[in-house]
C-alpha cells in the first residue's frame, strides 16, 4: 500500500488522497483548465482528472461512460480490435465519500500492435520474446455530480503491463487478479480517490452553495 496524502485540486475547488510519490504536471507543462494531471515518480502511472459538462442525452449513467470512453480511446485502436474492455460496476456507497453515481471500468489496449518511440518499441520486443506482450490499462472512473450537472471523469493509465506467470490478458481486467505491482497499486490508488474524493467549494461549477 502506498503512503498516501491530501492533494487540492482546481485551486481548492476538490480535495483527494493520492500517493506522496505522484508529481503536478502542471508544473512542467501547460495542462487545460479542466483537468488535474499527476505522475508516479517511481513507475510509469499517470492519473487525470477531467471536470466537464455532464451527457445527458443518454438513457442510462453507463451509456454516459461510453460516451466518455470516445475521448480516451483512439478510434482507430477500437476499430482495429486492439481494446478490450472490462464490465461496468456501479460503486457501492460504502466505497464513496460522496454519494453521487458512481461508475468504473477498465479498459486494456494492445501496446504491441500500436507505433511506439523506440525505446517502447525495443520493451515491447523483449516482452513478445518472452511470450508476454505488452498492454496500456486505463482504469477509468465517472462520478456524476447531477448537483451541478457535471461529469468527474478520472482515468488511471498503467502502460507497458503484461500479465503474470499463469495468468491470461483477461486477467488484467480483474481487479482480484492482480500480479502486476504498478496494476495492482493503480486499483488500491482507484479505492482512495473514492474514499477521499470531496468538492470543498461548490463555486469551482457555478454553485454559490458552497458547502455541503
Amino acid at each position: 500500500m502506498p503512503n498516501f496524502e491530501t492533494v487540492i485540486l482546481y485551486g481548492g475547488g476538490i480535495r483527494v488522497s493520492l500517493p506522496d510519490d505522484y508529481n503536478d504536471l502542471s508544473s512542467i507543462r501547460q495542462i487545460p483548465d479542466n483537468q488535474e494531471v499527476y505522475a508516479s515518480t517511481t513507475n510509469s502511472t499517470s492519473i487525470i482528472f477531467d471536470l466537464g459538462e455532464m451527457v445527458e442525452d443518454v438513457n442510462n449513467d453507463v451509456e454516459a461512460l461510453e460516451r466518455h470512453l470516445g475521448d480516451v480511446i483512439d478510434e482507430e485502436d477500437e476499430k482495429a480490435g486492439r481494446v478490450k474492455k472490462g464490465t461496468v460496476t456501479k460503486e457501492g456507497s460504502e466505497k464513496l465519500r460522496l454519494e453521487y453515481p458512481t461508475y468504473t471500468q477498465v479498459v486494456m489496449i494492445d501496446e504491441s500492435q500500436q507505433q511506439q518511440q523506440q525505446q517502447q518499441q525495443q520493451q515491447q520486443q523483449q516482452q513478445q520474446q518472452e511470450g508476454r506482450p505488452s498492454r496500456t490499462v486505463i482504469i477509468v472512473v465517472l462520478i456524476r455530480l447531477d448537483r451541478v450537472k457535471t461529469d468527474v471523469l478520472i482515468t488511471i493509465n498503467v502502460p507497458h503491463v503484461s500479465a503474470g506467470q499463469g495468468q491470461d490478458e483477461q486477467d488484467l481486467l480483474n481487479p482480484d487478479r492482480q500480479q502486476n505491482p504498478a496494476l495492482s497499486e493503480a486499483w488500491q490508488v482507484k479505492d482512495m480517490i473514492l474514499r477521499t474524493f470531496e468538492t470543498t467549494d461548490w463555486s469551482l461549477f457555478g454553485d454559490s452553495r458552497s458547502h455541503g
